[in-house]
């Protein structure tokens, strides 16, 4: 089977000496990202978004579509036997155009992460979703939730779609010997609820500090806060050095705005990897992986008081904290990795597909 991807991120070629891993990393003569597990060998050729910084701005923050990439892809896509998109993105516009050109071959799956349109039900927005859903073969999910959004918007796609739980490398992400520190983790770039975290955090008594990746630059700190020594925002690190500063923490807080479609589920994944004991907004993103006190704990979103409570908790009961940290560990081990993640797209591809 030869497949063309097309990907919402930038992907390398070769590591240029960095920790990178798929799916950022495509190294020549290896299977790429979770196509290493599927039962059959396969040709996969992918297509990442533009470099070009201003078409690329454009297009990631205005357009919200990917045009180059999708030019780059149209006259190959005859050599394929399947199109699989991830994201919307890059998905959407093929699509579009296919509907008009009233092509369906090859079968175009969408690995559909944001719900098109953030799932929102604006009839603008949706019409041109629903002339693109026409030549869409399927779309793979890893919110469960996500469903409604198609029932309630999409209809052509609601018997059209398949729910495979995220994953993530086991064996990249694991517990390090490095001893633990005093303070507590956020990690994220975009939609984390900041204001919540530090208002609990504000509230603790205790010496424990926070580190918030990704957050230098996005976020402004209240002039009370900016004061405190007890906050580092840092900026966007390297995936080597992420695994080091995850390791040492004493526990990681993912604070989660509420929305219908997935998002913090690879920052959470990673952190459960690691056998860290991680408090996380219990919105739809997240319901289909947490055991709540098992692998890891919820909170009510935009609740300060039981976040500030549930940090308390676990700061003062190690053993709790470790023992959640360890069955995180094992939910990777068993459920949440890459290889069922790969056996679950592989199913629902041909499903979805007829074949």
């Amino acid at each position: 089977m030869k497949i063309l991807m097309l990907v919402n991120w930038d992907v390398h070629r070769r590591s240029n000496g960095q920790a990178l891993q798929s799916p950022n990393l495509y190294l020549p003569g290896q299977p790429y990202w979770f196509f290493k597990y599927w039962p059959e060998p396969v040709e996969v050729d992918v297509i990442d978004y533009s470099r070009l910084p201003i078409l690329h701005h454009l297009e990631r923050l205005r357009l919200k579509f990917y045009i180059w990439q999708i030019l780059k892809a149209l006259p190959k896509i005859s050599k394929y036997d399947l199109i699989l998109s991830h994201g919307a993105q890059s998905g959407v516009l093929l699509a579009f155009l296919r509907t008009i050109l009233k092509s369906k071959m090859p079968p175009h799956i969408i690995i559909d992460v944001g719900c098109f349109n953030g799932a929102r039900n604006n009839a603008l927005e949706l019409a041109p979703l629903r002339i693109a859903a026409k030549s869409i073969t399927g779309v793979i999910t890893h919110t469960s939730k996500q469903s409604i959004y198609y029932q309630n918007c999409l209809p052509a796609l609601k018997e059209k779609h398949r729910f495979v739980p995220f994953g993530t490398d086991p064996e990249f992400f694991k517990p390090l010997d490095l001893p633990e520190e005093d303070y507590i983790l956020c990690v994220g770039y975009i939609k984390r609820d900041w204001e919540t975290l530090l208002a609990a955090f504000s509230g603790l008594q205790s010496n424990t500090s926070l580190k918030l990746v990704g957050a230098a630059g996005r976020l402004k700190l209240p002039a009370g806060v900016a004061a405190s020594k007890k906050i580092e925002c840092l900026p966007y690190v390297p995936i080597g050095e992420l695994q080091k500063i995850m390791a040492q923490a004493k526990l990681v807080v993912l604070p989660l705005p509420y929305q219908l479609y997935s998002f913090g589920q690879m920052s959470l994944l990673q952190a459960m990897a690691m056998g860290k004991a991680v408090i996380v907004s219990n919105v739809p993103g997240i319901a289909d992986y947490v055991q709540d006190g098992q692998n890891a704990v919820l909170v009510r979103p935009y609740d300060y008081v039981e976040l500030k409570e549930r940090i308390e908790f676990l700061l003062s009961h190690p053993e709790e904290r470790n023992q959640i940290g360890t069955n995180a560990r094992k939910s990777i081990e068993e459920k949440f990795n890459e290889q069922q993640m790969a056996a679950g797209i592989h199913r629902s591809c041909y499903e979805l597909i007829g074949n």
